[in-house]
């Protein structure tokens, strides 16, 4: 605040008034320094250790007494020039310093201080006019001033004594008293060395007046003026307005008269738009510095103080104390003496409170009634200090004053007493002063309406408040002199509530203190106060930020922006609108577009006063910046879909890079370091580019606006240690980013020659929104945005080198599950070197190249025997067939070396990944069993099941049948005989083929139809790579002279079928495709099915699978009478002797012809013939219940069995045969399974722990039902 204590504070407000009257030519003297008299005086005014008299005659002491001099004939100013000089008071140049508050784990700046706060307070205290209801600023006495100069002394001094008495009290000056204290100064040049004047006309004033009443003041010692003051005594006229000289039209010339005493005309309400410009204006211009005192040297400043000094010890206090007295002896003659008997009443039975309805007093106090005379008396207390002596009399005399509702005086004697208790403790508690404080503002506020008395009360009391730390009091105060009477007001008492509010720690306000600098900054704009509105709006906001209250940070941050725009501070207000633009909001598009174009506007203007409006710095679009991924070598990623995916960092790729090395080396690396496929962020070592090599860098784009941007000419920009031209930087013409969209962009750039290339960041063309929706004029701001790395984005550019480019063609996303995939690969050498010792790792080992014949020790390695010279181009073809995998990834990873050995890099890399789906569409299975027990014949029994569900494929047809085997070759034996049918969805073919022992290791085929499959050869090497994908198994040498056991349990064979389909895409266009089924027969009577039944219930989430492709799957077990898998632990269990107790067979017709157009049911009967094959009683059991079987067949829903509900278990003796007859019940044509849901169970009798265990049936029994009134289809 203003002074130092509370002290010197009220000191300085409440002090005696004198009245000052000058001659012309004592105010000649004084305006050779720059000076009135009364400024001369003011800063000496200032008495320490100066003691008065109380009505008991005890000294009181008075240790800081302020005398304040005033121009008596100084008018009250009018209000337009009252609101003129206090909206120009908050006008500060310099502002203070900030200091850091930590409050609540949050850190804000705050000035150090408010002095445009503290000047707007004296300037507020200084314009007041006197008022009749209190006398603290009634003139005390005048003092006389008149030159030794004057011509006509005697009557100048006529004539101003005669000045000094006005015989209307109600006109200005006001005086304290009737009588009137006079002073007589007499003013000599000190030059002048003749006194004899100056000492003949204090002789007659001292002779008329008596010496305590005159003195004589040499002045203008200096001859020459001084350039330059050290002192600082005057320093404060150059901040302050002169309120005491300036408005004395006779004696004043236009040389002194400052612009306070402008005409009215020029004046302006604080309110008008014009008074924007003046202010700013105003703001900018540096107040001309007056060197006050020029003529003044150390002996004149010792004469003055001298004068003052004489003037209140010999004149000023022996006044007071005479006024005292007699004030006392008047206040105690009368004291309890009421005004009237009605007032008394009134006094003692009345409890009288001012309300906002009050009616105004009808009392008039005569000047000696003892009412007023109390207020006076408390009054020279109040001035001189003593705030003990004033509190009692301002308590009587406001519960006069109240009694007799004069609430005007009622106000001015609270407001007193709650002051002298605040000042003085042990008169009053805090509590009570605080009541005494609210009711006087309230008062003269409501009751009174005078705004101006209840400001000075609230900033008082305010001031007092917070020097006692009672913040919360104080913020209240303040807050209750807030209205629309006056922004300017409003806006500063906000303020200061706000300080309060952030002062009070216990609880922390800190929310209170945001929110009511938001209320100010809000107050000073209407008030024209730019520049505190942007100060009270940035504080706010440090409370404000990351809090993510959208609507609060929207407001205050377009506040800032505007008040600095007015301002002219271009980067407070870019940022401002940059943070608002930066995030999503809730404000209308029109709004933001009005925002958007006032800051690319002031964008161009900021660029413009800095001279560099080419490229300019933009905060749209947003660009994140953690998400920023530059890839080295862009050219060597194939599948542009993966260039920038997080894949390309999975170890799979650098597992396969690993065995590359190894199997072109011969060797594993010592040391392996993978190829970076992404730059590194962190790294501080310069990645090496090489010319023509294309570096591509994917960014996010994001418009949080709820307007469209229109983006132009995007490119990335860098810096080349050469010419720029040698950089050949991608552009992406136009760009069009949605209201509150993200998106991703790629650009890459080239260089030609070799050098340092750093990339810094990418420029654009930003289309400024118009104001007018038909506006043709399309205006642009050419923007850039850097990126905010860890480390430059830097390439050590080096000489060209091999490069080979790879281009795809015949690739298809979704496919079927053993679908033959081709996929045409051109490989371009682009470099200036040959290639050679190209290596191709996949992820899938079912899969070859078609110039790939050399063998690798890996089996996901190919090695393409090719040498590829500069500008020329290869064509292979990878064939793979598709896994029975929903979801599966396809990698192939090109590894290649240049003839002419570098130092640099040995190899270089390409990639490739496609995702892709396999979606089932045909099933086999298929099991090999001895022919009558000879071992030179094979029975293959084989099931072909179309699985698709859908409209795409309507038939499955079936082409060819392979089978590679060292041993076994395919006779021309095909059951049924004739050609094969089509399959619908969801039927299925049996087949039964016939293999015969040979001596030739090859592949046999068998064709279905008379057409030539051009794709034999694929088949076939298809069929070929099978055995090395399936698991070695080292099989006994075959000697058919000696037939062993476990010979005959083993095979090794690899049936495969051919077949084709006809699918429609989502364009109707068809398609022919083509895949094989194998299935890898290891045992005799193992049903062996691939996919498996499992496989096509897999989960939908794998998306990826890596690892060693399953082509097959493991060798599971199936149940031999439903087909179904069974778990590995029963495996075991089937192949124990346990389940072979019985020999069974059955007897029943082969074919068998029936109409089911006549009749809907055909009977079969079935003769099941059974025989102990043990030593041993065997209990037998057998099952035909369809519920107890766990699974069945595809086709089982047309075939049951009639005649059997699970009988009671039999006994059959040893070597014992038993026979069971049972119908078979068929309701459509096909070829059906005697043992589908059917399960004989035998165990050992008597029982003991034994269970009944499932008996194989090792000979197959097949029935076959034809219509002969319709096509057999099965």
């Amino acid at each position: 605040m203003a002074c130092d204590d509370d002290d010197d504070f009220i000191r300085g407000i409440f002090c005696p008034h004198v009245a000052v009257l000058c001659s012309d030519k004592a105010q000649e003297m004084c305006r050779k320094n720059n000076l009135s008299f009364c400024d001369l005086l003011n800063p000496f005014a200032r008495l320490t250790d100066v003691n008065f008299k109380d009505t008991n005659g005890s000294t009181i002491n008075v240790p800081n007494l302020r005398i304040m001099f005033s121009n008596m004939n100084s008018q009250p100013l009018s209000v337009t020039k009252e609101r003129s000089r206090l909206h120009d008071s908050v006008n500060i140049t310099t502002e203070p310093n900030n200091i850091a508050v930590k409050i609540g784990g949050r850190e804000i700046a705050i000035p150090e201080n408010t002095p445009w706060f503290t000047k707007w307070r004296k300037t507020f205290l200084q314009i007041q006019n006197v008022s009749d209801h209190e006398y603290t600023k009634h003139f005390l006495g005048c003092v006389i001033v008149i030159s030794s100069s004057d011509e006509e002394q005697v009557s100048i001094l006529t004539q101003k004594v005669q000045q000094s008495i006005l015989p209307n009290q109600n006109q200005s000056p006001k005086w304290f008293h009737t009588t009137i204290l006079r002073y007589y100064v007499v003013l000599h040049e000190s030059l002048n060395p003749d006194l004899t004047i100056a000492n003949k006309i204090i002789e007659s004033l001292q002779s008329a007046y008596g010496h305590s009443s005159c003195h004589l003041l040499r002045l203008n010692s200096c001859k020459y003026p001084k350039t330059e003051l050290t002192e600082g005594i005057w320093d404060y006229l150059n901040n302050s307005f002169n309120l005491n000289d300036s408005i004395d039209s006779q004696d004043q010339s236009g040389e002194f008269e400052n612009n306070l005493n402008s005409d009215d005309s020029s004046l302006i309400h604080p309110l008008s738009p014009q008074e924007y410009n003046k202010s700013l204006n105003d703001e900018s211009k540096t107040p001309t510095q007056k060197i006050y005192g020029a003529y003044l040297d150390e002996n004149d400043h010792n004469n003055i103080r001298d004068l003052t000094k004489h003037f209140v010890s010999r004149s000023l206090i022996p006044y007071i104390e005479s006024q005292i007295q007699s004030l006392n002896e008047s206040v105690t003659n009368k004291k309890g003496v009421s005004r009237s008997l009605l007032s008394a009443t009134k006094r003692w039975f009345s409890t009288n409170k001012p309300t906002a309805a009050a009616v105004p007093a009808t009392v008039i106090y005569t000047n000696d009634s003892p009412e007023l005379q109390t207020r006076r008396l408390a009054d020279l207390y109040m001035i001189l200090g003593a705030w003990s002596l004033a509190f009692p009399l301002y308590q009587t005399a406001k519960r006069d004053f109240s009694a007799d509702n004069a609430w005007m005086l009622y106000s001015g004697a609270i407001e007193m007493a709650a002051i002298c208790a605040l000042m003085c403790p042990s008169v009053c508690d805090n509590r009570k002063a605080i009541e005494y404080a609210n009711e006087s503002v309230l008062t003269y506020l409501n009751t009174c309406r005078v705004p101006q008395f209840a400001t000075r009360a609230t900033i008082l009391f305010c001031e007092l408040l917070v020097r006692r730390e009672m913040y919360g009091e104080a913020a209240k105060m303040f807050i209750q002199m807030t209205n629309e009477d006056s922004d300017l007001r409003s806006a500063l008492l906000l303020e200061q509530a706000a300080y309060a509010f952030l002062k009070s720690q216990k609880p922390p306000m800190l929310r209170k203190y945001a929110f009511h600098m938001v209320l100010a900054g809000h107050r000073y704009s209407k008030a024209a106060q730019r520049k505190q509105s942007l100060s009270c709006y940035q504080q706010a906001y440090q409370v404000f930020e990351d809090t993510h209250w959208i609507l609060a940070e929207d407001h205050i941050q377009t506040a800032i922006g505007r008040q600095a725009t007015f301002l002219k501070h271009m980067k407070q207000a870019s940022e401002a609108y940059s943070k608002l633009l930066a995030r999503a909001s809730s404000q209308p598009p029109e709004q933001q577009s009005t925002i958007l174009r006032d800051y690319l506007n002031i964008k161009l203007e900021y660029a413009a006063e800095k001279n560099d409006s080419s490229v300019i710095d933009l905060a749209l679009p947003l660009i994140d910046q953690k998400k920023i991924k530059i890839l080295l070598n862009a050219d060597s990623i194939i599948t542009k879909e993966l260039s920038f995916d997080e894949d390309l960092l999975d170890t799979r790729w650098h597992k396969m890079e690993e065995d590359l090395i190894t199997e072109a080396r011969g060797i594993p690396p010592l040391i392996f370091k993978p190829t970076l496929a992404f730059y590194g962020s962190n790294d501080t070592i310069r990645q090496l580019l090489y010319v023509d090599e294309l570096v591509q860098v994917q960014m996010t784009l994001s418009n949080p606006l709820n307007i469209s941007l229109c983006i132009e000419n995007l490119s990335l920009t860098y810096s080349f240690d050469k010419e720029l031209h040698l950089v050949e930087p991608q552009v992406l013409d136009e760009l069009l980013l949605a209201p509150s969209s993200t998106t991703q962009v790629i650009l890459g750039l080239k260089t030609k020659s070799t050098g340092t290339l750093i990339i810094t960041g990418v420029q654009f063309s930003l289309l400024i929104p118009s104001i007018m929706t038909d506006d043709i004029v399309k205006r642009v701001i050419n923007g850039w945005q850097r990126f905010e790395m860890l480390s430059p984005i830097q390439f050590n550019v080096q000489p060209q080198t091999s490069l080979m480019k790879v281009d795809f063609i015949g690739n298809q996303i979704n496919t079927l599950v053993g679908e033959m995939n081709i996929i045409r690969l051109t490989l371009e050498n682009v470099g200036v070197v040959p290639l050679h010792k190209i290596y191709v790792s996949t992820s899938i080992e079912d899969s070859f190249f078609s110039e790939s014949n050399h063998s690798c020790k890996n089996k996901k390695i190919r090695s393409l025997l090719l040498q590829i010279p500069p500008n020329s181009k290869k064509s292979v073809e990878f064939c793979f067939n598709s896994p029975d995998t929903e979801k599966f990834s396809l990698d192939l990873l090109f590894y290649y070396e240049s003839q002419i050995e570098t130092k640099k890099q040995e190899y270089k890399l390409c990639r490739a990944s496609w995702f892709m789906t396999a979606k089932p569409c045909v099933r086999l299975s298929a099991s090999a069993l001895l022919a009558n027990q000879n071992s030179e014949t094979l029975n293959l029994k084989t099931i072909v099941h179309n699985l698709y569900k859908g409209n795409e494929v309507e038939q499955v047809k079936l082409k060819q049948v392979f089978l590679y085997s060292p041993e076994w070759t395919l006779s021309k034996k095909v059951y049924p005989q004739g050609s094969i049918k089509d399959l619908d969805q969801q039927q299925s073919c049996h087949l039964f083929l016939q293999a015969c022992r040979t001596n030739k290791s090859g592949i046999s085929k068998i064709n279905f139809d008379n057409e030539q499959f051009p794709q034999t050869d694929m088949c076939e090497k298809f069929v070929s790579i099978t055995k090395s994908l399936s698991k070695e198994i080292k099989m006994p040498k075959f000697d058919r002279h000696k037939v062993q056991t476990e010979v005959l349990k083993c095979i090794d064979l690899v049936l495969a079928i051919l077949w084709q389909v006809i699918i429609k895409d989502h364009s109707n266009q068809l398609r022919i495709i083509c895949g094989i089924h194998r299935v890898s027969l290891t045992k005799l009577n193992l049903s062996v099915a691939w996919p498996e039944v499992g496989c096509l219930d897999a989960s939908k989430n794998i998306a990826k699978p890596i690892g060693r492709l399953k082509i097959f799957g493991p060798d599971r077990n199936i149940h031999p009478f439903d087909g179904t898998p069974l778990p590995n632990d029963l495996t075991g269990l089937l192949e124990s002797p346990m389940n072979r107790l019985l020999n069974i067979s059955f007897s029943h017709p082969s074919t068998v012809l029936h109409s089911f157009v006549d009749k809907k049911m055909c009977i079969v009967p079935v003769l099941i013939i059974i025989k102990n094959s043990v030593e041993h009683k065997i209990e037998v059991k057998i099952d035909a219940n369809t519920a107890s079987c766990s699974k069945s067949d595809i086709d089982d829903e047309h075939f049951c069995w009639i005649g059997v509900n699970n009988p009671k278990p039999f006994l059959l003796p040893v070597s014992a045969t038993h026979a069971i007859r049972l119908y078979a019940a068929v309701a459509s044509q096909g070829c059906f399974k005697m043992t589908s849901k059917l399960d004989i169970l035998a165990r050992p009798y008597p029982p003991a722990q034994h269970a009944f265990l499932s008996q194989i049936v090792s000979s197959s029994s097949l029935l076959v039902i034809k219509d002969p009134k319709s096509e057999v289809t099965s």
